[in-house]
């Protein structure tokens, strides 16, 4: 079994000797290492025959360098600058390394770890505490949703919470070993939800599922209705209650920019269904396995109501 790069961190730093460095996974595509500096301080690194691009911008998490090295290849190494975020990056590294294992061109692997890392700091500058929006609501809401109901009933709490990737920027909401799942959340009467990109659907060689909650505003307190922060703290007190620490989900929820605040208990929202969908090779969708590299960014909708053919009984 691949072990995770906190894993790694904390077995190079029983060592006597630093720096050090151990290679993540023989079988990964890349050459991907987890190691520990002169300091002490965290490094993740990509060894490659392929110059990476140099830096674009400076970030406030992470430092960022590059170096040619006598054998030829070359080191673009991340270095935590913060140590009070060694749990967040071990799960933002996690995510990188899974992610790019279906990376069509090694070339490539540069800008898309330099973009990868863009994204986390815009992630944590998120958690500095502004209220979200509705459509971060409604998105962060079916995914607790989703833990709450169907992840850990079906595969316990830190099976669950290790799988939630949404929080870190993961192509979809939740990676498990035998699946993955996109959670999306629409009012009663739509049909049609939006797909962020051409990753969301592309689940290369794994199954994966759609789970979509129907959810209508609800007066409060009707049974059955609750708000972000209601559902928040549910699920916090089930973790618990489980003898489990809550570190974790806390850590991610604050990822997602999710920080209590008496705004979200303006809302109360009402579950009135929900469908889960297998997204096979024929499910409708636009893939980036089957796009050029030079083709950006994709964003489109999909009418749920002509899917009713790829309905299941479950996603888990």
């Amino acid at each position: 079994m691949t072990m995770s790069l906190e894993e790694i961190w904390k077995e190079l730093s029983q060592k006597q000797s630093v720096p050090l460095h151990k290679l993540v996974d023989a079988e990964h595509p890349l050459a991907l290492y987890g190691g520990i500096d002169l300091d002490g301080l965290w490094l993740f690194v990509l060894l490659t025959r392929h110059e990476p691009p140099s830096p674009e911008q400076s970030f406030e998490a992470f430092e960022v360098s590059r170096h040619h090295r006598n054998d030829g290849r070359w080191a673009l190494t991340i270095k935590l600058k913060k140590t009070e975020l060694t749990r967040l990056f071990g799960h933002l590294c996690d995510d990188l390394v899974a992610s790019s294992r279906v990376l069509s061109n090694p070339a490539n692997a540069g800008r898309f770890i330099l973009d990868r890392i863009a994204r986390w700091e815009r992630l944590l500058a998120r958690a500095k505490g502004s209220i979200l929006d509705q459509a971060h609501i409604r998105g962060l809401i079916g995914e607790l949703l989703f833990i709450e109901q169907v992840a850990i009933p079906k595969r316990g709490v830190n099976e669950a919470l290790n799988a939630w990737q949404g929080p870190l920027g993961g192509a979809q909401d939740f990676r498990f070993g035998d699946r993955l799942v996109e959670v999306k959340t629409l009012p009663q009467r739509s049909s049609r939800t939006r797909i962020s990109s051409a990753e969301q659907l592309d689940a290369q060689h794994q199954p994966l599922f759609l789970t979509v909650f129907k959810l209508e505003i609800s007066e409060h307190p009707v049974p059955g209705a609750f708000t972000l922060n209601e559902l928040a703290a549910r699920i916090r007190k089930r973790i618990t209650d489980e003898g489990c620490s809550p570190d974790d989900f806390d850590a991610r929820l604050q990822c997602t920019g999710y920080l209590k605040d008496p705004a979200y208990d303006e809302t109360a929202l009402l579950i009135t269904g929900v469908v889960h969908y297998q997204v096979s090779e024929s499910f409708p969708s636009i893939r980036r396995s089957r796009l050029e590299d030079a083709v950006g960014a994709v964003r489109y909708d999909i009418d749920l109501a002509l899917c009713s053919g790829f309905t299941v009984s479950g996603s888990l």
